[in-house]
């Protein structure tokens, strides 16, 4: 933590880790980095080290994606190398705001101030070399939350609310930037770092922000998503709080002018005026998402439909299979991924209902008597793919009969009964 001098702060937060975890390594041999490929929230939101330095908006192309500063390189105008020609600082994600607030004369340099504050809230990769340069075997992961505030009245008390939490400062005198915390979490104690990058999830970032409907995601040139333009001030959601704001009270007086007063009179020191208190709902959001087909914000390896955006991954029958995609929405059978059988999402006859769920084996929409005089017929053989094996044993025996009873008089799934 880094801040002025005279002041106290307060940090509220989550009470536990938000990030899941992270997967694989790239091993730090061409053109491996050595970093954590991506990190996974809570909530399944995969987001990987946004390292394409190409990557523009699809629909405004003068907009990258990725904060990757060229200035930044050994090298500016070679290739991109590990560890070379390497970026000191990329993000997994980084979501900033910014708020005006009353311009003043700085008591040090006697120089005006245009007055402005900072947010910054980060996932982020870097190196523990005593350069910062990029350096294999020194890579850290950390969680970082930033707060700047120039401030206008000596001995001002603020309490900043932002999505990922609340801080209080206290005492702060005038002056630039007299407000100066950062707080980073997972940096190991000792460096050069061992190869263990979890110390990141047990900082505030997670869920990951990203901006909201309809807007999300945000696609690149090459069909890539993202959870926003880094360009573009927009609204997020994703808060554990449900505090997608970025909120400033002080004292009465100190936001005189500006624009962005608080709509609420209680908030600030004041319960009535409005020059205590300054918030905005936008941010500035880059962050890539880890591949994502149906772009529901679930990586394809977590997601039980990769193909069809189900974001809040609704499973009833708790097969593994979510609902949008599942052929036997209510009864259990298997994940979209084959188990050791073969026989997950099972559908000889490729009529989109599970043969589970599914005894109507002339396709004539009921399961009737024409069904049951088909089924006799195959009952007792082994070995065979046949529809009637409704549950997928490669054999159409005792166990079917029964199913086949529990589902006579039905039309086929895939909600048509619960579990024979």
């Amino acid at each position: 933590m880094a801040m002025a001098l005279a002041a106290a702060v307060t940090v509220t937060g989550p009470a536990q880790a938000v990030l899941d975890s992270f997967r694989p390594v790239d091993e730090p041999s061409p053109p491996g980095h050595g970093f954590p490929v991506w990190y996974t929230a809570t909530d399944g939101m995969s987001l990987e080290l946004c390292l394409d330095v190409n990557a523009v908006n699809a629909v405004l192309p003068l907009n990258q994606l990725c904060l990757l500063d060229p200035a930044e390189l050994a090298n500016p105008l070679d290739p991109v190398s590990f560890p070379d020609n390497f970026w000191p600082e990329i993000f997994y994600t980084r979501v900033d705001s910014d708020l005006p607030i009353s311009t003043f004369i700085d008591p040090v340099t006697q120089q005006p101030v245009g007055g402005s504050t900072l947010l910054v809230m980060a996932l982020e990769g870097a190196f523990s070399s005593v350069t910062g340069d990029a350096s294999v075997g020194e890579n850290i992961t950390f969680a970082r939350i930033r707060v700047r505030i120039d401030n206008p009245i000596e001995g001002a008390n603020f309490k900043v609310t932002h999505p990922y939490g609340v801080v209080t400062f206290t005492n702060i005198p005038q002056g630039a930037r007299a407000v100066n915390f950062t707080e980073d979490i997972g940096i190991p104690a000792v460096l050069p770092p061992p190869t263990d990058f979890s110390g990141a999830l047990l900082g505030p970032i997670g869920p990951f922000l990203r901006w909201t409907a309809p807007d999300f995601p945000v696609l690149d040139q090459n069909g890539n998503t993202y959870i926003g333009d880094p360009a573009i001030p927009h609204s997020v959601t994703g808060s554990p709080f449900n505090t997608n704001f970025y909120r400033i009270e002080g004292p009465v007086g100190i936001f005189s002018g500006v624009s962005a007063l608080c709509a609420d009179p209680a908030l600030g020191d004041d319960p009535v005026d409005l020059t205590d208190c300054i918030e905005t709902d936008l941010f500035l959001a880059s962050g890539k998402l880890v591949n994502d087909i149906d772009q529901d914000g679930i990586v394809d390896t977590a997601d039980n439909c990769p193909a069809t955006a189900n974001p809040g991954q609704e499973d009833a029958d708790g097969d593994g299979a979510g609902d949008v995609c599942d052929n036997c929405t209510l009864v259990a059978n298997g994940p979209l991924a084959p188990d050791a059988g073969g026989n997950s999402q099972l559908d000889t006859d490729g009529d989109g209902f599970g043969n589970i769920c599914d005894a109507d084996l002339d396709n004539n929409g009921l399961v009737a008597g024409a069904d049951a005089l088909t089924f006799r017929g195959l009952i007792g053989q082994a070995g065979v793919s046949s529809a009637a094996d409704f549950n997928g044993d490669t054999a159409v025996t005792g166990a079917d009969a029964l199913i086949f009873r529990a589902l006579i008089g039905l039309p086929p799934g895939p909600a048509c009964c619960a579990t024979p």
